[in-house]
């Protein structure tokens, strides 16, 4: 299978893909950023050829995304899929997922999704995340490590929540907006806008 992107994450995707049973021999690394192709020291094949990605889809068409920003996630998902990928979206042992929806997007350890909530595809529920029931999230956005999204929250496209942040019940957030890590978020937000502190303010970054 190919984890789509180079670095940091792709090891934590790697090590998910481990306790799910693949095999690390099996898992190698597409990166457009890479200058050659190599084993690195974690043992992952990186390569940047097209022709290799689509021979090796030829055998298993299965890929991950392997980064969290989602603006890499989006050009990532659109590049495989043209290529005759389909994304193989990871349900960590441990995360809770109480929706009954086929998963388009991925619940890393420890996460929590709760009833009656919508994802879109290519979004990251990172490690020990919650999105609580009835809350809407879009496509390719990155909800960080312990940050929590509370009952009805609602947010677009493409939008990076911080890690330990919060959104109290009923915030609505546009697109692409940014909220820094350890934010609390008590109102609504329009898209593009950035937003940082207890409670979260508009912030020029």
């Amino acid at each position: 299978m190919i984890i789509a992107g180079a670095g940091g994450h792709s090891l934590e995707i790697k090590a998910e893909l481990i306790t799910l049973g693949f095999d690390a021999l099996d898992l190698l690394v597409y990166d457009d950023e890479i200058g050659r192709s190599d084993f690195d020291e974690n043992l992952l094949l990186k390569f940047k050829l097209e022709a290799s990605i689509v021979s090796l889809f030829d055998k298993d068409s299965r890929f991950v995304l392997g980064v969290g920003n989602p603006f890499f996630r989006e050009k990532l998902y659109q590049k495989l899929t043209s290529l005759g990928g389909k994304l193989f979206s990871i349900k960590a042992i441990s995360a809770r997922v109480e929706t009954k929806d086929e998963l388009q997007y991925d619940a890393l350890s420890f996460s929590f999704v709760g009833s009656n909530v919508k994802i879109g595809k290519g979004t990251l529920i990172n490690v020990r995340a919650g999105v609580h029931h009835e809350s809407e999230i879009g496509e390719f956005c990155e909800i960080s490590p312990g940050a929590i999204l509370l009952g009805g929250v609602k947010i677009g496209d493409k939008c990076r929540i911080g890690a330990g942040a919060v959104l109290l019940p009923g915030v609505t957030l546009g697109e692409k907006v940014v909220v820094g890590a350890g934010a609390v978020v008590t109102k609504d937000f329009s898209s593009g806008s950035k937003v940082k502190g207890i409670p979260a303010s508009p912030v020029s970054i």
